[in-house]
């Protein structure tokens, strides 16, 4: 039955005139949603979003180990759950349980919601329902990851006789290269050199990249400012560790209403199931109220005394993401 509704929702879809009206529609919801974005409170919302994930996962293995049931604050929060090691961004993904994938499912939701606001600010009259929206990757998002007025245009791309596409999602390596006069925009969902994806696109699409770590995405392109964006109310929380004392044993852990505009920090992202994982990725806000930052080049790793560097490559190995042993809970 499912199959049979999508394949009716798809010839509909095909007809010029609904995708007219599906466009109109969904151009209106990103508007409300980009007003909506910008008048939030990034700094409340985050603590939201972390007493929330808490409450979840206090009945679970690492929520009982980690006495969820006393966090109340984020110091609470910092007290109980140590940082745990680097983890390569946005080239490898892992697999989890089903109720982590559902998790994952709406972090990613939320996410290309956020984007394609983006892309329908970013193009002028764009006719994003007129041609399919092909995703590239069936192993990365799925069609239950889109906003639910897309789902109708949304397919897989299964080989080159498939209809040309508006909107193209998924890992650099899939993307297509060279002019296409059908192409209005193209959704990187892995971390990757964007110059050069961008000269292998052309000029005429607009390219926007999803920054993810390998438990989902954290930041999308802005177009409106030129800066990435953190998403907020993602099911994540961040945290940011100064990068002077990166490599103490202890270091400073910020959360958003801590750090300073221009100052070098490196990410640490908290999800339901992976909880304060360190990805060595850099940025520098320019307006942290927003959330807005830009990439920094990562500091030269420390060599220990071994001769062999502290921290792995980024997304040059295999992902492991050791289980965190329980804090001090004094």
């Amino acid at each position: 039955m499912r199959s049979f509704d999508f394949s009716l929702l798809y010839r509909l879809a095909d007809r010029l005139a609904l995708g007219r009206v599906l466009g109109t529609l969904f151009a209106a919801r990103c508007r409300r949603h980009l007003a909506r974005l910008d008048r939030l409170d990034v700094a409340r919302a985050q603590l939201r979003t972390l007493i929330g994930m808490v409450h979840a996962q206090q009945r679970t293995p690492f929520g009982r180990d980690h006495d969820f049931r006393r966090v109340r604050t984020i110091d609470d929060f910092r007290r109980l759950v140590p940082l745990r090691e680097e983890a390569p961004v946005g080239r490898l993904r892992l697999t989890y349980p089903a109720s982590e994938r559902e998790a994952g499912a709406s972090s990613w939701r939320a996410a290309l919601r956020t984007a394609f606001a983006m892309l329908v600010h970013a193009i002028p009259r764009a006719r994003l329902f007129t041609r399919p929206i092909h995703w590239l990757e069936e192993k990365v998002v799925s069609l239950d990851h889109f906003p639910l007025l897309m789902r109708p245009v949304v397919r897989l791309a299964s080989g080159p006789g498939d209809a040309p596409p508006a909107v193209v999602i998924g890992p650099p390596d899939r993307l297509p290269s060279g002019e296409n006069e059908h192409l209005l925009g193209a959704i990187c969902t892995q971390f990757t050199d964007m110059d050069a994806l961008r000269r292998r696109l052309g000029e005429r699409a607009l390219l926007l990249q999803l920054l993810t770590t390998p438990s989902g995405p954290f930041a999308v392109d802005d177009t409106r400012f030129g800066r990435f964006r953190l998403l907020p109310e993602h099911e994540a929380f961040y945290e940011f560790v100064p990068a002077e004392s990166a490599r103490a044993a202890k270091p400073a852990r910020l959360c958003l209403s801590e750090v300073k505009v221009d100052t070098a920090y490196e990410l640490v992202v908290s999800r339901p199931f992976a909880w304060a994982v360190r990805t060595g990725l850099t940025l520098r806000f320019d307006n942290p109220a927003a959330g807005l930052f830009r990439l920094a080049p990562a500091p030269v790793k420390e060599v220990v005394k071994t001769g062999r560097p502290r921290a792995a490559p980024l997304a040059d190995v295999p992902v492991s993401l050791p289980l965190c042993a329980p804090a001090n809970r004094g």
